[in-house]
């Protein structure tokens, strides 16, 4: 047998051959650094999803804004301007008293005047009302019922009676005041605004559904502006 060459090196031992060479480690990232990044990321996500959306919004509010119809409501003696595309229907309607008045809807959908109104996102109602029944305007105050909604509350203010919280809503036609009342409507906190011209009677412009139409106090505010004698 032949002695091993001595000028060959020894062959390394099995437990060097299995065992690989300790692999270089990246030092880690700080916890605070890796969650600003992970917010940083997070916040991008959520400002595209957010301009998105705001952009749909925008969109939708410029197609549906123009008021490019009129009718002619007789009940109610006035013209109303709405979207074209929107639908019209006629009926008798108790809203803000149990008294049914005529009444005009105006919805972005075909819905039945009694409801149900689940088919639109938005139902506004237009029409003539007594004040007197609706917020029990006192005797003392019946002779600023004429002069419009402002005039009336400021009477009843005046004498103690309750009156609703409002702001002055004046158009070229009429004396007014608005409601904010709650989105969705209650029949208790309705959306509204009131109109009068030197009459009685108050016309009156109602949201009384609501299921997401954007800027629907906005598109209230804009129908109220444009009824005209």
């Amino acid at each position: 047998m032949n002695a091993p060459d001595p000028a060959l090196p020894e062959w390394p031992p099995d437990e060097a051959i299995l065992t690989p060479p300790a692999a270089r480690t990246r030092p880690h990232a700080p916890s605070w650094w890796r969650a600003a990044v992970y917010a940083s990321l997070a916040a991008s996500q959520i400002a595209l999803i957010g301009g998105l959306v705001m952009g749909w919004l925008w969109y939708e509010w410029q197609r549906e804004i123009a008021l490019d119809a009129t009718l002619y409501s007789p009940p109610l003696g006035v013209h109303l301007s709405y979207p074209h595309a929107w639908h019209l229907t006629t009926g008798r309607l108790a809203l803000l008293s149990a008294d049914a008045a005529p009444t005009v809807l105006l919805s972005d959908q075909a819905v039945r005047a009694g409801g149900p109104y689940g088919a639109a996102r938005l139902v506004i109602a237009w029409q003539r009302i007594d004040p007197v029944t609706v917020f029990r305007v006192p005797r003392g105050c019946w002779g600023h019922l004429y002069a419009g909604p402002e005039s009336t509350f400021r009477c009843m203010e005046r004498q103690g009676w309750l009156t609703p919280a409002y702001s002055v809503f004046d158009t070229a036609y009429f004396w007014g005041v608005s409601l904010a009342g709650t989105l969705p409507p209650t029949r208790a906190s309705y959306p509204l605004i009131l109109l009068a011209n030197g009459e009685r009677e108050w016309l009156a412009a109602i949201i009384v559904h609501w299921n997401g139409f954007a800027n629907a106090r906005a598109m209230l505010r804009r129908l109220a502006l444009a009824v005209h004698p």
